[in-house]
């Protein structure tokens, strides 16, 4: 069915049965034309004795709604629910124009002979006779009884649905006016007739809103779905249980079903909930798993129309949509409404936030709600078959029933179909291919569906950040699962303390605090991660014993804990030693998968790649005498933090593999990055000759392909590292580092054994990222500071010559993408000098990304000698060197830069460019940023102390400091500051008129005369007429 019914449609929805009477009797007040008989103007003049009955016949007739919802299935209660809504906004309407005011008797309306002729197809064509306002009386029926009306839904806020009822009525009422103005009965108005009816009609929008208001209240009284519509949101509910869905789905529910195969669904599905919240791999002897139905917590979420162009996985998207708490209500408000019938909704979140779990508990209730789910796991159908034959082959697992898709659609007897399309992303990252038009063919199949009499609904869940991958069709809606906030980490703590509690005090242990849980909020806010914490801290209480942990102390006993788990299972007769060297390979093999991800710019890795990428750097798989893909499943399969997506093609599986959180892998290349530098010191203590080594070995290999910058979140993991060696430790550290880097450049990885290649890309590439990585190193273990000429080659050119070279090449080689953003925003690189005066850079390491490098002009032109004030300078390039390798270069950055000066650099004040002028302060400006910042003056927040100190600035450069500049350039400086003097009336006039007297000395006066002559006039004018000094001064400027 539409979004949007007209009262014609839902009056014949609704005058079925015990409505026929209804129906019979608002049909002949609209003369027919409410079952399609023709409208005449005659018959449209009728209605407007009868808006009253009209008003009451409607609200009657949507009345009896509540009691024909017993015994419905679920199509026809949100059939008859949509209609009654239309019903009362049209009575509403109704309603509000019987009540209006009119300077004339309605009853007595009649229609003359030059109405006839105004009200006709003939008439229309006379513009003469017809003005553009007038609405013939077919027009204003159709706009009555046939617009859509449209339905409230419950993904947008009752302001906009109020917004969109206003605008409805305020379309009606204007057609009333236009009809109207087509009468006789017009013209014999006075003009202050006239504006009492357009102020009447005019407030019929506001009082028919109040009337649909307490409508509204009887039908959301009658009908649970109506009232979820439009229901204010709840920003802070908390379902306690499985309970109190099965209730809500209880309240809207239909008959139940007698059919054998949704039964056999129903009850498959609902042995969902009483299995364990993980499967049995990650069940240990000291813990219970609590079951889904005990487990399970509603997460807080965000919803809203997908838009075109505008991704979803952009945090912007999301910024201005409120964050909600009866996600439930919502979801049953959805699925109870029209547009479920006609769009997917598609469900977003990260790994382990529970999408797969919601599938569950949906498929396990909705079937209490006059639903028939059919839930859909996309990692275990066949992904060549079409969405019809993937929902049998589920319903075929589920139920062990063959059923055709429209038999089963059939059996539902007009309960709602919902298929639950679970792991979009997963079909996404196995079979690598291109799945852009998938939610187009769930909107097509929803379409036929809905054709054949056989409507359907279809939720789509998907990882955020893979979800612009599918185009979303019209009416698309998104909902967005947001982590946990504290009140659901207690809340869900409670229902683990209950299951583990007597197995946890009897080994002498407390069960984890929610406070404790949640200093780690990036972890405790999405369900499965919080089941991490739970389980590592039921070990021993490791969280509750160690105070506060640095991040990477965190996950380094995590994933320690956990690989030491995994290898305990697998070998429980190794001593400690032995398993704690068995975890740490288990680690290293679990490095390399990080880093196979963060070199392919990726946040998976498939098993081909995983094989390749540890054949290529230890030589063998794990497990496995010759490799294969078995090996490497094993290897990662077993590991809980560690999510394997998978589908199958053509009876093939084909997997892929992520880890619940990026913060595992991040911590993990840094770990590997952290131990590989250590190998490489270690090697250098004992190197014969240390300044010479061809090959760097894994280090090199596996950091040459991505800057670390691109993840913050690794170098800060490094920094934490960094900060706990010691001063002779961050010594031999940096030493390593540095003869890494001065190594760098004659490298040859082409001709190195083992060879690590996850893409392909070219040379130049590899030695910028590369480098980039060695930089930020250096930096990082000399203590987050350190000059670059510590790092340059002593023999070659100046450090600074070397920096601007090294600099390029990044931005040449990784200018691309992020990561040239990502080097800029970590490290800061001032300009300094050394203690022999050699103009140098000091690098910082900027954790939180928000790195500002700091300048200095006279360091740039090698002027450092000129810092005492008034001491001018000049570049050496001019303006069309500056034009000419900018553009050849063909930098947007800098060609946007220039497109700005452009009219600067073709005006008389070009030679301005390169002219500087050094201050007391050290500090030092050119001549043309002085002149913008006057001009700017306006739009600045500056006191008067500051704006003073901006003219000043500008004012005391003297012409015969800048041999190059000649009289013209600087005549029209002078007169643009003088122009801004005369704007700026917020500047005093005695400083005003001492700048003026300023500039007046100057021997190049002849070339600004005029431009003087016009600012003293300006500034005596403005001090006339005030106190004894203004006037003083404006005596004086009249003198000069």
């Amino acid at each position: 069915m539409p979004k949007a019914l007209s009262y014609a449609q839902a009056v014949r929805i609704l005058g079925k049965g015990s409505g026929a009477e209804s129906m019979r009797r608002l049909n002949d007040l609209t003369g027919g034309a409410l079952l399609g008989a023709s409208v005449t103007t005659a018959t449209v003049l009728q209605w407007f004795d009868a808006y009253a009955v009209f008003a009451r016949l409607s609200q009657q007739l949507a009345g009896t709604v509540g009691q024909r919802l017993v015994g419905a299935h679920r199509l026809d209660r949100t059939e008859r629910i949509a209609a009654a809504h239309t019903v009362i906004v049209i009575a509403a309407w109704f309603d509000a124009l019987n009540g209006a005011d009119l300077p004339f008797d309605t009853s007595a309306l009649g229609i003359t002979a030059d109405d006839q002729l105004r009200l006709t197809d003939a008439g229309a064509k006379d513009r003469r006779l017809l003005g553009p306002a007038v609405v013939r009386g077919r027009d204003l029926a159709g706009a009555v009884l046939q617009t859509g009306v449209h339905l409230p839904e419950p993904h947008g806020p009752r302001q906009n649905h109020r917004a969109r009822l206003r605008s409805t009525y305020q379309r009606l009422a204007g057609t009333v006016n236009g009809f109207l103005r087509g009468l006789a009965v017009w013209d014999e108005l006075s003009p202050g007739e006239e504006e009492r009816v357009d102020r009447e009609l005019a407030d019929i929008p506001d009082r028919a809103l109040v009337r649909y208001e307490r409508m509204l209240l009887d039908l959301r009284a009658d009908c649970p779905e109506a009232d979820l519509w439009v229901r204010d949101w709840d920003t802070g509910a908390l379902l306690e249980s499985v309970r109190d869905i099965h209730q809500l789905m209880r309240s809207v529910a239909g008959p139940a079903t007698a059919a054998e195969v949704p039964r056999a669904l129903a009850r498959a599905y609902a042995g969902l909930l009483d299995r364990p919240v993980v499967g049995t791999g990650e069940r240990t002897a000291d813990v219970d798993m609590p079951t889904l139905r005990r487990a399970y917590l509603p997460s807080l979420f965000r919803a809203m129309e997908a838009v075109p162009d505008q991704p979803a996985s952009d945090e912007r998207f999301w910024a201005d949509v409120p964050v909600r708490g009866d996600l439930h209500k919502y979801l049953t408000g959805y699925l109870t409404s029209p547009r479920a019938q006609t769009a997917p909704l598609v469900v977003l979140g990260q790994p382990g936030a529970g999408k797969s779990v919601l599938t569950k508990v949906l498929a396990a209730e909705l079937a209490e709600g006059g639903f028939v789910p059919v839930r859909v796991s996309l990692r275990e159908v066949d992904t060549a078959l079409g969405l019809q034959r993937q929902i049998e082959q589920a319903v075929l697992d589920a139920t062990g029933e063959a059923i055709a898709w429209p038999r089963l659609a059939e059996t539902a007897d007009r309960r709602l179909p919902v298929v639950l399309l679970d792991g979009f992303d997963e079909l996404l990252q196995a079979t690598a291919t291109s799945q852009s038009d998938y939610l187009d063919r769930v909107a097509d199949f929803q379409q036929r569906e809905q054709d054949q009499g056989r409507a359907v609904a279809v939720v789509v869940t998907t990882r955020t950040s893979v979800a612009d991958r599918a185009v979303p069709p019209p009416d698309t809606l998104l909902l967005r699962l947001e982590p946990f906030d504290a009140q659901r980490v207690s809340a869900w703590l409670d229902v683990w303390h209950a299951a583990n509690s007597q197995r946890l005090a009897a080994r002498g242990l407390h069960p984890l605090p929610a406070e404790v849980a949640m200093r780690f909020p990036e972890l405790a806010g999405q369900p499965l991660l919080l089941l991490l914490l739970a389980l590592y801290d039921a070990g021993d209480n490791a969280l509750q014993h160690t105070g506060e942990l640095s991040p990477s102390d965190l996950y380094e006993r995590l994933l320690t804990s956990f690989a030491r788990r995994e290898v305990r299972k697998g070998s429980p007769n190794l001593s400690a030693a032995q398993c704690d060297a068995e975890a740490e390979r288990e680690l290293r093999r679990l490095s390399v998968v990080a880093f196979g991800m963060l070199n392919r710019s990726a946040q998976w890795i498939t098993e081909p790649e995983l094989e390749r990428d540890l054949m290529a750097v230890f030589g063998t798989m794990p497990g496995s005498a010759n490799g294969g893909i078995d090996a490497a499943g094993l290897l990662l399969g077993r590991f809980f933090f560690v999510h394997r997506a998978q589908a199958v093609r053509a009876s093939r599986t084909l997997a892929t593999y992520e880890f619940l959180h990026g913060s595992f892998g991040e911590y993990l290349v840094a770990r590997f990055t952290w131990q590989l530098l250590q190998e490489a010191v270690s090697r250098l203590s004992v190197a014969v000759s240390p300044t010479w080594n061809a090959d760097d070995g894994l280090f090199s290999r596996l950091l040459s392909f991505v800057p670390l910058a691109i993840r913050s979140l690794i170098l800060r993991f490094l920094a934490e590292f960094s900060a706990g060696l010691t001063e002779k430790q961050s010594a031999e550290w940096l030493a390593a580092v540095i003869g890494m880097y001065r190594r760098s450049q004659y490298l040859t990885w082409g001709s190195q054994s083992g060879e690590y290649r996850p893409v392909t890309v070219r040379m130049p590439l590899r030695y910028a990222a590369y480098t980039a990585n060695l930089v930020v190193l250096a930096v990082l273990v000399a203590g987050g500071e350190l000059d670059f000429r510590d790092i340059a080659e002593p023999e070659e050119a100046s450090a600074r010559k070397q920096w601007h070279d090294q600099s390029l090449l990044w931005h040449s080689q990784l200018g691309g993408g992020d990561a040239w953003d990502a080097i800029t925003l970590t490290l800061a690189a001032d300009q300094c000098r050394d203690p022999d005066g050699e103009r140098d850079l000091r690098l910082r390491f900027v954790a939180d990304g928000t790195a500002v490098s700091r300048t200095d002009e006279l360091w740039l032109f090698g002027r450092d000698g000129d810092r005492e004030y008034g001491r001018p300078f000049g570049s050496s390039f001019t303006s069309e060197a500056m034009v000419r390798h900018i553009r050849f270069q063909s930098c947007s950055m800098d060609s946007l830069l220039l497109h700005a000066l452009q009219p600067v650099l073709e005006s008389s004040l070009a030679p301005a460019m390169q002219l500087f002028s050094g201050h007391s302060s050290g500090d030092s400006s050119s001549i043309v940023q002085g002149l913008f910042r006057v001009w700017l003056l306006p739009l600045s927040r500056l006191d008067d102390e500051e704006r003073q100190a901006a003219y000043e600035e500008c004012a005391f450069l003297s012409p015969e400091d800048f041999r190059s500049w000649d009289a013209t350039a600087y005549g029209a400086y002078v007169t643009q500051l003088l122009a801004a003097v005369r704007a700026d009336v917020d500047l005093p006039v005695g400083f005003a008129g001492a700048l003026v007297q300023e500039l007046e000395t100057s021997s190049l006066m002849p070339f600004f005369h005029e431009a003087i002559d016009v600012t003293i006039r300006v500034l005596a004018d403005r001090a006339g007429g005030r106190d004894k000094l203004t006037r003083r001064i404006a005596e004086w400027l009249g003198e000069v």
